[in-house]
C-alpha cells in the first residue's frame, strides 16, 4: 500500500501543476464563448486544483487504491467535461459532470479513515498508556496518551514519508502542538539497504524529565510508525532498532 499511496501522492502533484497551468491559461490565453464561459472554467480550475491536493492525502485513507481510483476519475470527469463546455459552449458531454461529482463524493468517504490505536502495557496486564492515530487529510499525526485517556503529547509525521537521502522526522509537540519537544526518525541506511532489505534504524528524542511511562508510550509510537510506513506487507514483523 505504500507504493499505491506514493503512486497517488506523484498524480496528485503532477495534476496540481496541470490546475495551475490551466489557470494560467484560462487568465490569460483561453477564448470563452461568452462570461458564463469563464466562471465555468474557473469553477473546474478550483475543483482541479483542490483534488489534486485531495490525491496527496490518499495514503491516510482507509482503503488507499479505492480512494485514490475514486478521486482521480472523479476529477477527470467531472472538471474535463466543464473545461471542455466552458472552452466550446458545446454541452453534449455534460452528463459526465454529474457522474464525476459522484465519484468524488464516494472517494471523500473513503478518507475518512478508521483510527490505529495501539495500547502500550509495562508490565504486561498494567496498561500504562495508549497511542491513538488522529485524521488529518495530508499528514500522519497521533495523540500520546496516558492510561486515563489523557492526551500528553502529540506526534506530528510530514507530508511526504518516503525520504530518499535524509531521515523522516516525525516531530513530538506539546499537546497543543505549539512547539516540538523531541523527535522520532527514521534514519536514512542507505540506497542499497533501503531498497533491498527491510531493516531500519530509529533515533527517539525526547525531554531528559518526562514522565518514564510517556517515554515507554513513545517508544510504542515509534514501532507503530514503522509499521505502519515504513514496514513492508508480508514481512515477519517491525524490525526497528531504536537509539
Amino acid at each position: 500500500m505504500a507504493v499505491v499511496g506514493a503512486a497517488f501522492r506523484r498524480l496528485g502533484a503532477l495534476s496540481g501543476a496541470g490546475a495551475l497551468g490551466l489557470a494560467s491559461y484560462g487568465a490569460h490565453g483561453a477564448q470563452f464563448p461568452d462570461t458564463y464561459g469563464k466562471e465555468l472554467f474557473d469553477k473546474a480550475n478550483k475543483h482541479h486544483f483542490l483534488h489534486s491536493l485531495a490525491l496527496l492525502g490518499v495514503p491516510n485513507c482507509r482503503k488507499p487504491l479505492l480512494a485514490g481510483l475514486l478521486l482521480a476519475s472523479g476529477t477527470t470527469l467531472f472538471c474535463t467535461s466543464f473545461y471542455y463546455q466552458a472552452l466550446s459552449g458545446d454541452t453534449s458531454i455534460q452528463t459526465a459532470g454529474p457522474v464525476g461529482g459522484s465519484l468524488l463524493i464516494l472517494g471523500w468517504l473513503q478518507c475518512l479513515p478508521s483510527a490505529v490505536e495501539m495500547e502500550v502495557q509495562a508490565p504486561p496486564g498494567t496498561t500504562i498508556g495508549h497511542v491513538l492515530q488522529t485524521w488529518h487529510p495530508f499528514l500522519p499525526k497521533f495523540s500520546i496518551l496516558d492510561a486515563d485517556r489523557q492526551t500528553v503529547l502529540r506526534v506530528v509525521g510530514p507530508c511526504w514519508t518516503c525520504g530518499c537521502g535524509t531521515d523522516t522526522n516525525f516531530e513530538v509537540k506539546t499537546r497543543d502542538e505549539s512547539r516540538s519537544v523531541g523527535r522520532i526518525s527514521k534514519q536514512w541506511g542507505g540506497l542499497l539497504r533501503e531498497a533491498l532489505t527491510d531493516a531500519d534504524d530509529f533515533g527517539l528524542q525526547f525531554p531528559i524529565d518526562l514522565d518514564v511511562k510517556v517515554k515507554a508510550v513513545l517508544l510504542g509510537a515509534t514501532f507503530l510508525i514503522d509499521y505502519m510506513f515504513f514496514e513492508k506487507r508480508g514481512g515477519a514483523g517491525p524490525s526497528a532498532i531504536t537509539s
